[in-house]
């Protein structure tokens, strides 16, 4: 999966040393703003918030997601180059499948941080098995550059920020469940959401080691484009919407 995320950060409620809320807006890992199915399809499946799930993209499926979170309950459609909204922060991102062998499935991100364009790599890698678990590894960035606190202090953070997580994925009767385990930005802690289907409507529930995520979605086809749209609350405060399409 290539994704590519561009946020601007302005609420100091999520900002400070080892918050990472420039991964928190939206993950630009597996899921993040785009449904993802056990068979690598886009547009109805699994999907969380700022937190992976096992699942990856159809070796070179491209999807494109945008988010916008607000520092209060109520959504905000102000957008501002480097996060100088009042109250907003955005992010986007372009995700990419990337075949390995038949036994493994790949995913690649490269997220930019701000539109000043900060950006760090990102991986994960599927492990193809039987039944309705999936399992996966990934490093939300590699290079350890992204910094820990966000804001423009975000540049001259000194604070490592390469996390690497392990993560499972079930597939029930038109519900999925996530856990995993992580380091750095994941705190040593397990993370998790619950995602659940009926007919195009979804909803989500997601716990991120920082706090209670949730979100109600909505999937439709754009010129035969699966399309994705959502809002809801980070840490039961910060409203979010985000929209996603695939091709």
């Amino acid at each position: 999966m290539l994704a590519i995320a561009g946020a601007g950060w302005a609420q100091a409620q999520l900002a400070g040393p080892g918050q990472f809320p420039q991964f928190r807006g939206l993950s630009g890992l597996p899921g993040g703003g785009l449904p993802i199915a056990n068979d690598g399809s886009f547009g109805r499946g699994a999907w969380a918030h700022s937190t992976p799930i096992a699942y990856v993209p159809r070796a070179w499926r491209v999807g494109a997601a945008t988010s916008l979170l607000n520092g209060s309950r109520n959504l905000s459609f102000e957008f501002e180059r480097g996060g100088n909204a009042p109250d907003a922060n955005w992010t986007g991102s372009f995700l990419m499948g990337v075949p390995l062998t038949p036994q493994f499935e790949g995913a690649f991100a490269l997220t930019f941080l701000s539109s000043y364009l900060d950006n760090v790599q990102s991986a994960q890698v599927r492990w193809r098995t039987p039944g309705p678990v999936a399992y996966a590894v990934g490093v939300q960035d590699i290079g350890g550059q992204g910094g820990t606190q966000g804001m423009d202090n975000n540049r001259n953070d000194p604070g490592e920020s390469r996390s690497w997580y392990g993560v499972a994925t079930y597939e029930g009767t038109n519900w999925y469940a996530t856990a995993g385990f992580g380091d750095t930005r994941f705190r040593g802690r397990p993370f998790g959401s619950v995602s659940a289907w009926r007919g195009d409507w979804t909803a989500m529930a997601e716990w991120d080691t920082f706090g209670a995520n949730w979100s109600v979605g909505y999937a439709f086809d754009v010129a035969e484009r699966p399309c994705f749209a959502s809002v809801g609350l980070v840490k039961g405060r910060y409203a979010f919407w985000s929209l996603g399409i695939a091709f």
